[in-house]
């Protein structure tokens, strides 16, 4: 429990003790990380904090809600990215990145340069066509 001295700076508002809570529930920041931004400014508890150090802790919380660009929907996802080359690695004799390329070109039709690029539904035709490869592989085809 921090000790924090006599202060005459003017305390919070409720204002920003709604604010503070609504950006820490938005996040679904775990107590203890919360605690612990609060314990840089010598507090335990939000009702705690002055006006000026309040809103340094609604400005340190919205640096942290600022949104992370998003992968596009229709590209392939890493998920079934790596199971694809985990795949190719299992079942392949070349275990080199250009003959997965050239294997995704005989079922896609396409040649890609990074196969990071295809959209989902051609990594799922890919991904289907390595899973009868793997089970015919399994039968002793």
């Amino acid at each position: 429990m921090p000790l924090r001295k006599p202060t005459l700076a003017p305390p919070i508002t409720s204002a920003q003790i709604k604010a503070i809570h609504a950006i820490k529930n938005k996040l679904r920041m775990p107590d203890d990380h919360y605690r612990a931004l609060l314990s840089r400014f010598g507090a335990d508890s939000s009702t705690d904090l002055t006006r000026n150090e309040a809103k340094a802790v609604i400005d340190a919380l919205k640096q942290i809600d600022k949104p992370v660009p998003k992968r596009d929907p229709m590209r392939a996802s890493d998920a079934q990215l790596d199971y694809m080359k985990g795949l190719w690695v299992e079942l392949s004799d070349q275990k080199d990145y250009d003959s997965l390329r050239l294997f995704v070109k005989r079922i896609t039709k396409k040649l890609y340069l990074y196969i990071e690029t295809m959209n989902h539904d051609e990594a799922q035709k890919v991904l289907v066509a390595l899973k009868n490869w793997e089970r015919r592989v399994k039968k002793g085809y």
